[in-house]
């Protein structure tokens, strides 16, 4: 399954990093959506870019779609994100986090 962000996803980046998003297809990890929930994601939802620390309360990607962090900053980079794509990895080796998860207000399904 694939999904295609079409509006700004929630979470802790800054706006115009969350932005570049939009557009962009991923690919789900679906094995991924049973734990999501369970789950700390990191990025959108889950960590605070500015300030390192957990964001709790926020229910905007919750039950969302799973994607492999690092898929997701290879198809930052392939939709010729590249100021997002550098952002996030940076933001994920500092951080860890092995999944994003895009609520799915944020998304549409692609058809394959």
């Amino acid at each position: 399954m694939r999904i295609r962000i079409i509006s700004t996803p929630a979470g802790g980046a800054p706006p115009e990093i969350r932005e570049q998003w939009v557009g962009v297809e991923l690919p789900v990890d679906e094995a991924d959506m049973i734990s999501a929930g369970l789950q700390q994601a990191f990025g959108i939802e889950g960590i605070d870019a500015g300030t390192r620390q957990p964001t709790r309360g926020r229910i905007e990607n919750r039950d969302g779609y799973a994607v492999d962090t690092q898929a997701a900053v290879g198809c930052l980079k392939q939709a010729g994100r590249i100021e997002a794509a550098e952002w996030w990895q940076r933001f994920l080796n500092e951080t860890g986090g092995d999944i994003l998860v895009f609520g799915r207000q944020f998304c549409e399904v692609v058809e394959e």
